[in-house]
Order: C-alpha cells, then structure tokens, then sequence
C-alpha cells in the first residue's frame, strides 16, 4: 500500500518499500496503465532547486521514491517514516 508523500527539502517524496514499488510496476503493466515513477538522488534534488519544470515533474510524478543515502538519512533524522531506500 502506498501512502500520502512527505516533504523532504522541499519535494514530496513517498515512504514506500522496495516491495511497495514492485507492486506498484506489476500493478501498472497489468492494467496497461502510463505511471511515472521517479527515483530522486541528491542531484536530482539540486537540478529540481534550480529548474522549475525538472521540480514540476518530480513533483507530479505517480510515485517518487528516496533513492540517495543522504536523503535517506535526512529523512530519518528529521523523523519521517521511510522503510528503506529505494533504488
């Protein structure tokens, strides 16, 4: 089950499992359906900061996922409920 996002430095980033997104992948090609799934490292979170329609897609992605350690780590350590990181 995928919950609602949280905001981490400014971008919404969903506290979901590596099985959460197997299911989420197996879920759209069964029903045939476009998803857009994003995995956010720290660089993509600096190209975001400074190019408004990079931050628009990640922002509106289907599902993004924490993929950098240091967002992990940040996430954890600002209390966030991430499960792990999704690479």
């Amino acid at each position: 089950m995928i919950k609602d996002p949280w905001c981490v430095l400014g971008l919404p980033f969903d506290p979901v499992s590596v099985a959460d997104v197997r299911g989420f992948i197996f879920d759209a090609v069964k029903n045939k359906a476009v998803k857009t799934l994003t995995t956010t490292n720290v660089n993509w979170l600096v190209l975001a900061h400074h190019d408004p329609l990079f931050r628009e897609r990640l922002a509106f992605s289907d599902l993004n996922v924490m993929d950098g350690v240091p967002l992990f780590w940040c996430a954890r350590f600002l209390g966030y409920p991430f499960p792990e990181r999704v690479a």
